[in-house]
């Protein structure tokens, strides 16, 4: 969704229902400029009708901060900290 600007406060999710969504694109910016350092995304999937935890590039602590900070619901995924998807269920 290049272009398609979305804030923690929005109410948006990515692709469509019923859609499966293979792949992400995710771009930082702050104003015009494109930004690539010192951000942290965080993002869930649901899968099967149920949201899985969060995952994040930010580390443990700042993930929590956010978490609270912003009143985000559900748990969150500080095992592996990369924007590749959730660690792969055994």
């Amino acid at each position: 969704m290049a272009g398609a600007a979305q804030s923690v406060t929005d109410n948006n999710y990515a692709g469509l229902d019923e859609t499966p969504m293979t792949n992400l694109s995710i771009e930082v910016y702050e104003g015009p400029r494109r930004i690539y350092d010192n951000y942290v995304v965080m993002y869930r999937e649901m899968v099967a009708d149920e949201w899985l935890d969060w995952v994040s590039n930010g580390q443990p602590p700042v993930m929590q901060t956010i978490q609270a900070q912003f009143g985000l619901e559900g748990g969150l995924n500080t095992g592996r900290r990369t924007l590749d998807g959730p660690p792969k269920r055994k």
